[in-house]
């Protein structure tokens, strides 16, 4: 993570440093000019995701990620991000698929990047493990759900 990092998280920022992470995150973000698709995912708000599921093929180089996202006030969806030409290191995936296996292993933070002519999408979960995917574009749909508990 290179904005919503571990220090970020533990508090161990002085108060302005912290605050002022947000803003500065939002910045970088209008200063990347960013395709659709991409500036898509980077608007969803995906804080306190549960990973549902997790679907890598190496070949094509695809990746699913499947959230449950959404608080009582705003009610709950199904978040569906489709990576393509996707690539992800063994730590990330082993990250994601433990996360799925954990539902308190929450998403707590994520971040949209360029990199090169890629992206990058990384997360920071509730027990401050990061992962990160790289990719060519993205496809984001949600689907509303009656609730946080996953079925």
């Amino acid at each position: 993570m290179r904005f919503f990092t571990k220090e970020w998280l533990s508090g161990e920022l002085t108060d302005e440093a912290f605050e002022a992470v947000p803003t500065e995150y939002r910045l970088h973000l209008a200063a990347l000019r960013l395709p659709h698709d991409v500036l898509a995912l980077a608007e969803v708000d995906n804080h306190d995701g549960l990973v549902l599921d997790v679907e890598y093929e190496p070949q094509p180089k695809k990746l699913m990620l499947r959230l449950r996202c959404g608080d009582l006030q705003r009610g709950y969806c199904d978040l569906t991000i489709s990576y393509s030409d996707a690539a992800l290191d063994a730590a990330s995936l082993a990250v994601l698929r433990e996360a799925v296996r954990n539902p308190k292993d929450e998403l707590l933070y994520d971040e949209v990047d360029r990199v090169g002519d890629r992206f990058e999408h990384r997360f920071i979960l509730s027990s401050h493990k990061e992962a990160c995917v790289r990719f060519a574009a993205v496809a984001v749909s949600t689907h509303p759900v009656g609730g946080r508990e996953a079925v």
